[in-house]
């Protein structure tokens, strides 16, 4: 059986038994879901990359979490290890509007603290993340019927074959970072405008929103500058767009607590970089993505992603705790790094 198999044989198992039971045999007091947007018609930057929740769908993951946990507020984690009851601490990556329009109102609402994490080179709409440019793409391209010739242009600009993929949608879901170039081209031929998208749409937080969520007592870390995957680049690189984005927000927004959550995922991110960021005191706390696992650098916090699937909250994480249970019993739920 594969690790896609394995996951969805104890997603279904984890259905039979009692969430109370999985928080009191997995040995993890304590959780960390995130997610990204929450929007009942997402838009066209987040609909073609991942299932975006509806407000309904996030209401009842909010409602699976109080039943069983406190709400937490990463400022007070060493407070709230003392606490009976186990906590859930909510956050929230890459400064999307929604956190000011949707998210924010229903978590004032329940009195749920959260966290939202920010790439600072996208504050005021002033950039787009290059994922959400390919997202606009193949929007642009699913809605109307492209010539073959396009596509044909695309696979060219690429430099790639069209039998290296299934179809133009995973050439086009398989460009990175280092390649935005290649899909600002695209776009230009393809009659997709970045700029009055942002000036339109407004997909991210503005400066005035970010002061309203602090003044209501939210927390404001960083996201990286512009969302690069960190085993791709040089750890000189991962150092600046640590600091600099936290530099950043500190500076325009009189933050005082250093929070960073790594843009994708911490994984194949070194030890060494960690000792740099704790020895320089650049962040109190980081955080990775890799659900329960535990991770051997001090204060360096993994998230339950919530957004991967069609699951529920509570689907999501009964099968996150059975996960845990299983690797923990192989000894593979601990993060090693070199």
């Amino acid at each position: 059986m594969g690790v896609e198999g394995q996951k969805s044989f104890l997603t279904k198992l984890s259905g039979t038994v009692p969430a109370s039971l999985l928080i009191k045999f997995a040995g993890k007091r304590d959780v960390f879901p995130f997610y990204h947007a929450i929007n009942s018609f997402p838009p066209a930057h987040l609909r073609q990359l991942y299932k975006v929740k509806s407000k309904d769908e996030f209401i009842k993951d909010l409602d699976f979490f109080l039943r069983y946990f406190e709400p937490g507020d990463i400022r007070e984690i060493e407070i709230n290890n003392k606490k009976k009851k186990p906590c859930f601490y909510l956050t929230f990556d890459d400064g999307l509007a929604e956190v000011y329009h949707i998210i924010s109102p229903i978590l004032k609402a329940k009195g749920v603290p959260a966290a939202f994490f920010i790439n600072s080179g996208f504050i005021d709409n002033k950039k787009l993340f290059y994922r959400y440019k390919v997202s606009l793409i193949l929007d642009e391209l699913l809605s109307k019927r492209k010539s073959s010739r396009l596509e044909s242009e695309i696979y060219a600009i690429c430099g790639k074959k069209k039998e290296q993929f299934q179809n133009v949608t995973d050439l086009l879901l398989s460009l990175r970072y280092h390649q935005e170039r290649e899909i600002d081209y695209i776009a230009k031929i393809a009659g997709v405008n970045f700029e009055k998208y942002l000036e339109n749409e407004k997909p991210y937080l503005s400066s005035a929103q970010i002061w309203e969520l602090i003044n209501e007592d939210f927390v404001i870390g960083a996201h990286s500058i512009d969302h690069p995957h960190y085993s791709r680049i040089t750890i000189k690189e991962q150092i600046r767009q640590t600091k600099e984005s936290l530099d950043f927000i500190n500076k325009k927004f009189g933050i005082k607590n250093n929070y960073f959550a790594f843009p994708f995922s911490d994984v194949g991110v070194s030890d060494h970089f960690f000792k740099i960021i704790q020895q320089k005191k650049i962040a109190e706390y980081t955080f990775g993505t890799s659900g329960m696992k535990s991770d051997t650098t001090l204060k360096n916090i993994q998230r339950i992603p919530m957004e991967q699937s069609a699951l529920s909250g509570k689907q999501n994480l009964k099968s996150e705790y059975l996960q845990t249970m299983v690797k923990k019993g192989l000894g593979r739920n601990e993060i090693l790094r070199k």
